[in-house]
């Protein structure tokens, strides 16, 4: 995994840069957007001022796990509970998401396997939808997730997976390019804080 992506994944959860309403979905199509926004990070750490940097890069681990158990679900939730062949969808000219080259693909974060590919484009947006589940106060140097993010993923895998289903499907859309399109970062969002709000789990800070 290249250092760009991880940085790309933590900027997901850039509450300062993110918000209800601006959704990252350029960082799909320019990730060193990432390591630009990190360096201005550092220089502002650097100076003494408050930087999104100091409350991301702890969190590192837990939302690249988080990345994989998104992988880990996609599948079966799109085949059993969608209704999505998934394993059969194309993710170039000549592979499938469950093609034998994709048996034992490694899943390191969470120290697993998998027989499915799941394409870049579907997964940033579903994980994205997590920034949702941050209690975010830079000044106070805060961050806690509102709900533990194994739980929350739990009850929201299938509108996240059906999200990216219809994008694809519906809309005659390569599976990578779903994660091109704003409406699939917003409508995961969206869904992620619908959970949270039922739960009365919102206005924390």
């Amino acid at each position: 995994m290249y250092i760009t992506e991880v940085l790309v994944y933590l900027q997901l959860f850039n509450c300062e840069r993110y918000s209800d309403d601006k959704h990252p979905y350029s960082l799909y199509r320019k990730p060193k957007q990432a390591e630009d926004f990190f360096k201005v990070d550092l220089e502002a750490e650097k100076s003494g001022k408050p930087a999104a940097s100091v409350l991301l890069v702890p969190r590192v681990h837990e939302i690249l796990a988080l990345s994989d158990k998104i992988r880990l679900k996609t599948p079966t939730t799109a085949s059993k509970r969608v209704g999505f062949e998934f394993g059969r969808m194309k993710t170039d000219a000549r592979k499938r998401a469950g093609s034998k080259k994709h048996r034992n693909t490694q899943l390191p974060f969470i120290d697993n396997t998998m027989n499915h590919t799941v394409p870049r484009g579907w997964v940033m947006p579903m994980l994205a939808g997590f920034r949702a589940n941050v209690d975010w106060n830079l000044a106070e140097g805060h961050f806690a997730w509102r709900i533990p993010t194994d739980e929350l993923l739990d009850g929201v895998i299938e509108d996240l997976v059906r999200v990216c289903v219809t994008e694809h499907r519906d809309n005659n859309m390569r599976p990578e390019w779903v994660g091109n399109r704003e409406s699939s970062y917003r409508q995961c969002y969206d869904k992620v804080l619908l959970y949270l709000a039922r739960r009365g789990k919102l206005g924390i800070s």
